[in-house]
């Protein structure tokens, strides 16, 4: 039955590099790297406040992409680095999901907005 499709796997040594490939993905069926980003946890205790990313993203060109406990990993690093300094960045949950640190990290790479929720 998807013989009429084309079908690409994209695969990742961990959830950064994986979201770090969508995220080119993107940039290649729209000829240029999305400037919004959702930043959401790739901590096991952290994951749900990233699942309102889902309904997002089905509504609009804008990648996730994840930060960890240690931070930024070099692959989000990357991913952003291909905005400029122009990004806007939305980080999902709460300070105990994503730090303040991170969040403060991230002011490198564009504007940043914290949607958050205790819950």
């Amino acid at each position: 039955a998807l013989n009429s499709f084309k079908i690409k796997e994209l695969k990742g040594k961990n959830a950064a590099d994986l979201a770090k490939e969508i995220d080119k993905e993107y940039a290649d069926a729209g000829d240029e790297y999305p400037k919004s980003v959702i930043i959401g946890s790739s901590e096991d205790d952290a994951e749900l406040y990233s699942l309102p990313a889902v309904n997002w993203i089905a509504h609009m060109p804008e990648p996730i992409l994840y930060v960890n406990k240690k931070g930024i990993p070099e692959e989000t690093a990357q991913a952003l680095k291909k905005r400029d300094g122009k990004a806007n960045i939305y980080i999902l949950g709460p300070k105990k999901a994503v730090s303040k640190t991170t969040e403060d990290a991230l002011k490198e790479f564009g504007t940043v907005k914290r949607i958050s929720g205790d819950t």
